[in-house]
């Protein structure tokens, strides 16, 4: 283990390599405890493989590895995503989600539903999701057809989809209901929430910013159950 957390402070990988350490790489997820900061490391590490190496790693040995990751684990993986969407830029970030994010997720990602209900790592693939330019609307119908939802009182969502540097927001207003809706507490978990949910305390700006850009949207049945979570988080 010690070996592993020297490699991982720079760690890089290539196929032929990856071949060489491949056992020792699944073995070293059940010992992440062993390897203190360094996991956050060795997330980066699995996304880098899982996106960069074709059939390096099966899906359900991905799974396995996102299983046997705590939530800080499964987080850091989620960030990693995120930002290598950010990093590709509008011209590339399309066809990275399409091609690797969005099947990594959809075939890879465990669906118990206390993983899915990890806040920041809903938070970072949702972040990942507004960094998917042209893909945004796939992106959505990934992360809502796996079934991801955040937290109650951690979570970022709502600021950063209030962000005006993500335009995907405006350019698909419908798709970003449908984010909002599904990723979101519903009314009922909002209501029996003590305290104030500082969380949601943007989301009624934020529908009326998606009602100005589209009208339209505001008759749906997702857009008038938002409103209700907005007015009942007051």
């Amino acid at each position: 283990m010690l070996l592993w957390s020297g490699y991982l402070h720079s760690a890089r990988i290539n196929q032929a390599l990856f071949n060489d350490i491949r056992r020792p790489f699944l073995d070293a997820f059940d010992h992440t405890k062993v390897l203190g900061e360094s996991v956050r490391s060795l997330c980066g590490l699995l996304v880098c493989v899982a996106i960069d190496n074709d059939g390096a790693l099966g899906q359900q040995e991905i799974r396995e590895c996102l299983w046997k990751l705590d939530a800080d684990g499964r987080s850091y993986a989620a960030w990693d995503l995120a930002k290598r969407l950010q990093a590709a830029g509008k011209d590339s970030a399309p066809n990275l989600w399409r091609e690797k994010v969005g099947p990594f997720i959809s075939s890879s990602w465990p669906r118990a539903q206390n993983i899915l209900s990890e806040g920041s790592t809903t938070d970072h693939l949702a972040w990942a999701a507004l960094s998917a330019g042209d893909a945004f609307p796939d992106a959505v119908r990934v992360l809502c057809k796996t079934g991801f939802r955040v937290g109650l009182e951690r979570s970022i969502l709502i600021h950063r989809m209030s962000d005006k540097d993500y335009a995907v927001v405006n350019r698909f207003p419908k798709d970003a209901v449908s984010l909002l809706h599904s990723l979101l507490p519903n009314k009922r978990e909002i209501i029996s929430a003590p305290g104030h949910l500082w969380s949601l305390r943007e989301l009624g700006s934020l529908l009326d910013r998606i009602q100005s850009v589209d009208a339209r949207v505001a008759g749906s049945s997702e857009f008038r159950s938002l409103r209700e979570r907005a007015e009942a988080a007051q």
